[in-house]
């Protein structure tokens, strides 16, 4: 028999949005600790990985603001 699982009260089978979305600090290099700000956002089928936009800010603004799609 399959389980649904459960978010709260939603099923996640009929879930069409994000699950969870925010901000995280990845490590970059454990000898000099240099953190990079990452936005991530979970779905049901993928997980996004955002980096913040370096450069001019009117050719890199996006709908996650300062934050463009990590390739």
């Amino acid at each position: 028999m399959l389980k649904s699982l459960l978010i709260g009260r939603i099923p996640v089978a009929q879930m069409t949005g994000p699950i969870k979305r925010g901000l995280l600090w990845q490590q970059r290099d454990r000898l000099f600790s240099r953190w990079k700000e990452r936005y991530f956002i979970l779905t049901r089928d993928y997980l996004n990985c955002f980096k913040r936009a370096t450069g001019s800010a009117s050719e890199k603004i996006s709908d996650m603001g300062q934050f463009i799609f990590k390739r």
